[in-house]
C-alpha cells in the first residue's frame, strides 16, 4: 500500500473561495492569480480575513472542495494510504483541534492520518498532492529522484507556473485538474 500525502487548504478545504465569501470580497477565485490571497485584498478586506483566520470556528466551518470526498474515497479504494500533510495556522489558538475535527467530519480521517508541519519537504511518500508550487518544488527536489510523484492541484493562483505547451505539466509536475482527475494518476501506476 502506497502512502499518498495530501495537502488540506486548497486541495481538500476550499480556503481561498471561502475566505473571499466570508469577507464579502468583490473578487472571485479566478481573480487570485498568485498564491498569497492577501496581496489582492483591500486593507479592509485584509483586516477581515486576518480576523477570520484567528477564529477556530471559521476553520471548522470551511466547506470541502468539490469532489474531494469522493476523490479521497477513491484513493482509499485503490489500496492507498492517504495522509493529510497540513501546515499549522499559528495565529489561531484552536486551529489544530478545529482542523482535526473538520477532517474527521468531512473525511472520517483520524488523528493518526494527519501530520501537521510546515516542512513538508521532509516527508517521504509515493505522491504529494499540493496546491503550492513552491512547497511542491521543495518536496520534489528531495523525493522525485526516489520515485515520489509531485502533483500540483489546479487553482487559478498556481497557473502562472503553467507550461503553455502541455497545460498538464508544470515545471515537471503533473497538474491535477480537480478531484475528478484522480483516476488518471491511479491508472498511471501511482
Amino acid at each position: 500500500m502506497k502512502e499518498i500525502l495530501v495537502d488540506c487548504d486548497g486541495v481538500l478545504a476550499d480556503f481561498t473561495a471561502y475566505t473571499l465569501k466570508c469577507i464579502g470580497a468583490k473578487l472571485a477565485i479566478e481573480d487570485i492569480t498568485r498564491y498569497e490571497v492577501r496581496t489582492f485584498l483591500s486593507p479592509e478586506e485584509d483586516a477581515k480575513a486576518l480576523a477570520l483566520w484567528k477564529d477556530a470556528d471559521w476553520w471548522e466551518s470551511m466547506p470541502p472542495i468539490e469532489g474531494a470526498q469522493a476523490g479521497m474515497s477513491r484513493l482509499e479504494g485503490e489500496c492507498c494510504i492517504p495522509i493529510i500533510l497540513t501546515a499549522p495556522w499559528v495565529s489561531c489558538k484552536g486551529w489544530e483541534w478545529a482542523r482535526r475535527a473538520w477532517l474527521k467530519k468531512h473525511f472520517g480521517i483520524t488523528h493518526n492520518e494527519v501530520l501537521i508541519g510546515s516542512r513538508k519537504f521532509q516527508v517521504e511518500a509515493a505522491m504529494l498532492i499540493e496546491d503550492s508550487h513552491d512547497k511542491l518544488h521543495a518536496w520534489a527536489s528531495r523525493w522525485a529522484h526516489r520515485g515520489g510523484v509531485p502533483i500540483l492541484f489546479d487553482a487559478p493562483y498556481n497557473r502562472a507556473h503553467e507550461d503553455a505547451v502541455t497545460h498538464s505539466v508544470i515545471n515537471g509536475f503533473a497538474r491535477m485538474n480537480g478531484w475528478g482527475d484522480i483516476d488518471r494518476f491511479l491508472e498511471d501506476g501511482t
